[in-house]
């Protein structure tokens, strides 16, 4: 239980100076200074202090300050910082003025030192009085000598963030001229954590500093909302110089920190036209978006900047009407190679309604990129200059529920600041066609990287190393996860300098494999069609194709085999393509074929818990159960990989059906549940199905699947495994009720759930849905 302050310190708060101001201290203060010199002395014995200023602290004003820290007498309560006890804190902090604040501060990097850098709260600048008060009233104390301590913690990456933040509101007090120059290098610093330049961006005007010209680069560089926020802090210093990129950023709906400031300085810009509300995501900011538009056309001097004005003149310049030219696939498999913008391309098949906005981005990008680099073209200055500008060498990726797909396009990676090889390698192919850069993408087996070729430097750039340099015999030799086979490379289907629409191939095949992620089977069919004309040798679309052909034709598993052998006449080590094919063969009931192609598998990647589960659930349709479990036990209880556990529990399920209920029940993920009554209704070779449990099963299921949980993905067999996304689950625990329902008779039943399941998705099929359709004589 959390204590606050005894009642005597309190009482005594008044006369704390005149007790500093005595020679004799009371009993408690004196045991504080023993234990304060005790720790003294066991920290000299270990590594140096972090920050060795606060030893300077004085060891009274610090004893007093323990005595009336949250829980009693000691600075490690976990919540401290917005407990109510951290304000009485403040309060004798300020009581005792400037000589408090080393002391304050010492103890509060105490307490962050204990903290789970995991656990971060972000509160909002306008909040920071209430939710971070002890940094707020460092800040109060204005004590410059504090300035070098403060820096220090600011710049240590290596400390809990919320931390560095603070260390950025202690040092924002008006006229801390000192501290300009440090807070503008963390706001500058392109590979800082965008969190903590967005938080110090945020509080830079509390300074009341005019606008420091440095501040300007920020704004060619549209990465996390950087630039729109940039401009609010230039225009709450008084400068209007970027009042459309404040707009942009209303508009885009950046997270609450820079919300907040891009409203307030809308409301300087307009002098109050536009009003200030409570800065969360959801709020509808349509009116301030609506004022801010009216004040721009009434002030058509705030464009007369030498930013307005350049970002004007694209914007209504051939470039930009080229680069707007593209509107369907047919023009970009009519345009020329060079007529070609990679960009726009990859924008208008992967994200239309956000193209003109990403593609002002990436032009001031490459303007700002292009004027750091003047003249110079020599290959190892210019992608140190662009990995510099354009990659993070720590990325931090999003949550992002709907799926890893998305992290392959361009505004996610100028959203988040942060992507796959795709993602950044069409970012970085995109900037250098801007500045005319001898730069092409390059594949390899599940991978994208860009190579320099001016004819006379050759080089590879990985753009998820930073840029580093990686050889052709490295990627060949399994630099991204998988070796590349003789046969690919003499037909050219890796490590060849891709075209344009070979790269856009790539994105076509991406955004298919995400439709199949959705279960929108038709849409993927048509994006692998279209991946399909732009690259012929992209194994990647005819295995996504391979998925949607088998899930929208009845008749589609030998379809879907036509193109997974495709694929592997293109690669034929592909353990995704033999892994499909064992799937597909065992449903259509050639399942010794199926296991071969299961082994074949095993035999490329054999420590891979998918390829191993696939071989397992091959010998389980097989009726092979012991051998089944021998394949797979040493790597499970090894890997603990949760493909190797669901094997395991079918396994268990099938050698004696009786246990599948309690089975199921002992499991966390539904999809576990889901798995087992799939395969009790399609069971192996020489069993009957058993609908009774199945259903039984799946009752109990009802209310798990609300939850969010980790989907089990196999490569395998249609049959047992899931292949649907947790937003799925529903439908597909509507489609195995229905299943079940019609095996039992109850054919009234099994109608009423697969309109259930259709109504989850409406006018998406997949084959089951199909099966259900003709076994209900419904078409």
């Amino acid at each position: 239980m959390r204590r606050g302050p005894s009642r005597g310190t309190i009482g005594r708060m008044g006369s704390t100076k005149a007790r500093l101001r005595s020679s004799w201290l009371d009993a408690a203060d004196l045991a504080l200074l023993v234990f304060a010199a005790w720790i003294l002395v066991r920290a000299s014995q270990g590594p140096p202090p972090r920050y060795p200023e606060l030893a300077a602290a004085d060891p009274r004003v610090e004893a007093l300050l323990r005595r009336s820290w949250p829980g009693g007498g000691g600075a490690g309560s976990v919540s401290w910082e917005r407990s109510p006890g951290s304000f009485q804190v403040g309060r004798l902090a300020r009581s005792l003025g400037r000589e408090a604040a080393l002391p304050l501060l010492k103890l509060t990097v105490a307490v962050y030192e204990q903290r789970d850098p995991d656990s971060v709260f972000i509160g909002l600048p306008s909040d920071d009085a209430e939710q971070e008060p002890l940094f707020a009233c460092l800040a109060e104390l204005a004590d410059e000598p504090l300035n070098g301590v403060l820096v220090k913690v600011l710049r240590d990456a290596d400390v809990h963030r919320e931390l560095r933040r603070g260390a950025a509101i202690a040092l924002s007090w008006r006229g801390n001229a000192g501290a300009l120059g440090p807070l503008l290098e963390r706001a500058l610093d392109r590979q800082e954590e965008n969190e903590i330049r967005i938080a110090v961006l945020c509080r830079l005007p509390r300074l009341g500093l005019p606008p420091p010209p440095e501040l300007r680069e920020l704004l060619e560089e549209p990465f996390a909302g950087i630039d729109s926020i940039a401009a609010a802090v230039l225009a709450l210093l008084g400068s209007d110089e970027a009042a459309s990129l404040v707009l942009d950023g209303l508009r885009d709906r950046w997270d609450r920190d820079g919300l907040e400031t891009l409203l307030e300085a809308a409301a300087k810009l307009t002098s109050g036209r536009v009003k200030v509300v409570d800065a969360w995501p959801g709020v509808d900011l349509q009116p301030q978006i609506a004022a801010l538009e009216e004040w721009l056309k009434e002030r058509p001097e705030a464009s007369l900047s030498d930013f307005e004005r350049r970002r004007t003149a694209y914007l209504e310049g051939d470039a930009r009407r080229r680069e707007l030219a593209l509107r369907s696939l047919e023009d970009i498999l009519a345009a020329t190679e060079e007529d070609l913008d990679l960009a726009s391309a990859a924008l208008l098949l992967a994200s239309p309604e956000e193209r003109d906005a990403c593609l002002e981005k990436l032009h001031r990008l490459a303007s700002g990129l292009g004027r750091r680099l003047g003249d110079a073209r020599e290959p190892e200055r210019v992608i140190e200059a662009m990995a510099s500008s354009l990659l993070k060498r720590k990325v931090a990726m999003p949550h992002n529920e709907s799926g890893e797909p998305y992290e392959s396009f361009l505004p996610f990676v100028l959203r988040y600041d942060a992507g796959n090889c795709l993602g950044y390698t069409t970012l970085f192919l995109a900037v250098g066609e801007r500045l005319g850069l001898p730069l092409q993408g390059v594949s390899v087996p599940q991978h994208l990287f860009v190579r320099w070729d001016d004819g006379r430097v050759r080089r590879n750039i990985e753009v998820t190393d930073f840029g580093r340099e990686v050889t052709d015999s490295e990627y060949i030799e399994g630099r991204a996860g998988q070796r590349i086979p003789p046969e690919s490379l003499e037909r050219g289907v890796f490590l060849r300098s891709l075209t344009k629409r070979e790269l856009l191939a790539g994105v076509l095949a991406n955004l298919a494999a995400g439709s199949i992620a959705e279960e929108r089977y038709e849409e993927a069919r048509e994006r692998a069609d279209a991946a399909l004309r732009l690259d012929p040798k992209d194994y990647v679309a005819y295995l996504t194709r391979a998925r949607a052909v088998f899930q929208t034709r009845l008749d589609g598993t030998e379809g879907a085999l036509e193109d997974v052998q495709r694929g592997l006449a293109l690669f034929p080590t592909s353990t995704d393509l033999l892994q499909l094919k064992a799937g597909l063969l065992a449903e259509a009931g050639r399942l010794e074929e199926a296991l071969e192609a299961a082994e074949r598998a095993v035999g490329i990647a054999p420590e891979v818990p998918t390829v191993l589960a696939t071989r397992a659930l091959c010998l389980l349709v097989l009726g092979r159960h012991e051998e089944a479990r021998t394949a797979i036990e040493p790597a499970a209880e090894q890997a603990r990989a949760p493909e190797l556990r669901l094997v395991r529990t079918l396994i268990e399920a099938w050698r004696d059906p009786s246990l599948a209920e309690d089975l199921c029940s002992r499991e966390k993920d539904p999809g576990v549940g889901l798995a087992v009554a799939a395969a009790l209704l399609r069971p192996p070779r020489g069993t009957a199905p058993d609908p009774g449990r199945a259903l039984a099963i799946l009752e109990g299921l009802s209310e798990k699947l609300s939850s969010r949980v980790e989907t089990l993905r196999l490569g395998g067999l249609p049959a047992v495994t899931l292949v649907a996304p947790p937003q799925g689950r529903k439908r597909l625990h509507h489609l195995l009720r229905a299943r079940a329902l019609l095996l039992l008779g109850r054919r009234g039943e099994a109608s009423a759930e697969l309109e259930r399941a259709e109504a989850e998705m409406p006018g998406q099929v997949c084959r089951a849905i199909l099966e259900l359709r003709c076994d209900l004589g419904r078409g």
